[in-house]
């Protein structure tokens, strides 16, 4: 029998499809040119007898359901630095492919109280979702009030601590703990081993003191390295740059011991890196941290960093654009899904993936 297939036909005879380029797959079938109108055939056998139906839906150029054209507003800080842009190539790619209306807004630095201003205004606009990059108190109150107004909210990029205050529906991004565990792993394995088999004193920098984010990649980097021997001070280096290499300079001047210098994001990283260039401890101290932005890129081909967690932001925004769509297509039947982007370790050994033009990173 032939049929227009319904929303909720739709979502349970492809849904399983959806999900699985979500996950193994997704950007690379996006890209590729639909035809406006899919047909799906289906042989279901009951009760002996074999039926065939052959269903109908109009699809996008990328090869969705045709739908009101959602907006979903992404809430961040720092959208002028560096690591944003690889976010911003990848929010215009889900813009395009799931055909939303998807704009950032936040200020270019980093200004906790923009931040939150910006997330207020998302707020005030009544749109379809918002995404929030989460991290403070401020934020979490004010997801609970996008939700209370029946405003669906995804956290992305940095999530709130369990029990999770702010309630958001979902998360997608990195593990913080986990990667900067298996960056401290991988730097161990390679190299501090090698070199300080017996440990030693480190220093972990990071450019917001107790930021929830922060101290947990503190930790994740801690608990790699200190079963080998090697004990930590962590300290603020920020929160701006310039203040930042200042700091970690200062730090490792006064600290002649220290054999292993981390740090936790996007701002402390290419300041550790910067100290051991300047003050020539390339043979001495190992640097490593977070973010494959070229600061950090340039200082590891100069030998001062030694392992980069890579947060892979460009999938963020696209595979939490699927996550929200799929929401709000199921008129909020599908809850938002949570998913990991990864969290691969750059090193010396694969660094040349990273210094030639790319859109991913």
């Amino acid at each position: 029998m032939s049929q227009e297939i319904s929303r909720r036909g739709y979502l349970k005879t492809i849904g399983a499809l959806i999900g699985g380029l979500a996950i193994g797959g997704a950007v690379g079938w996006l890209a590729k040119p639909e035809e406006a109108a899919k047909t799906v055939t289906q042989t279901i056998t009951t009760g002996g007898q074999t039926l065939t139906q052959t269903l109908t839906q109009t699809l996008t150029a990328g090869g969705f359901p045709s739908t009101k054209k959602y907006k979903i507003i992404l809430v961040g800080g720092d959208l002028g630095g560096e690591f944003w842009a690889p976010i911003h190539r990848g929010a215009e790619d889900a813009s395009k492919w799931f055909n939303i209306d998807f704009p950032l807004t936040g200020p270019s630095g980093t200004d906790a109280v923009a931040t939150h201003d910006a997330m207020k205004a998302a707020i005030a606009e009544k749109p379809d979702a918002i995404v929030a990059v989460l991290g403070d108190e401020t934020m979490n109150q004010l997801t609970n009030e996008a939700l209370s107004q029946g405003i669906p909210v995804v956290a992305m990029l940095i999530d709130d601590n369990p029990p999770h205050p702010s309630n958001r529906l979902a998360y997608i991004g990195t593990s913080q703990y986990e990667s900067c565990f298996n960056t401290g792993k991988v730097l161990l394995n390679k190299y501090l081993s090698k070199k300080y088999p017996n440990g030693g004193k480190g220093v972990i920098f990071m450019h917001r003191p107790g930021a929830p984010d922060l101290t947990a990649r503190a930790q994740g980097f801690q608990d790699a390295l200190t079963p080998a021997g090697f004990t930590f001070e962590v300290t603020t280096a920020g929160p701006e740059a310039e203040t930042a290499n200042e700091m970690a300079e200062a730090y490792l001047r006064s600290h002649p011991d220290v054999v292993v210098a981390l740090g936790c994001d996007g701002i402390s990283t290419p300041a550790a890196g910067r100290a051991i260039d300047v003050l020539g401890l390339k043979d001495k101290v190992l640097g490593a941290g977070t973010d494959v932005i070229p600061r950090n890129v340039e200082l590891m081909q100069k030998g001062c960093l030694w392992a980069l967690m890579n947060q892979q932001q460009y999938i963020q925004p696209i595979v939490t654009a699927l996550s929200v769509w799929l929401h709000l297509y199921s008129d909020k039947e599908l809850a938002p899904f949570s998913a990991s982007t990864g969290s691969g370790v750059v090193t010396p050994d694969n660094l040349a993936l990273y210094t030639r033009t790319s859109r991913f990173h």
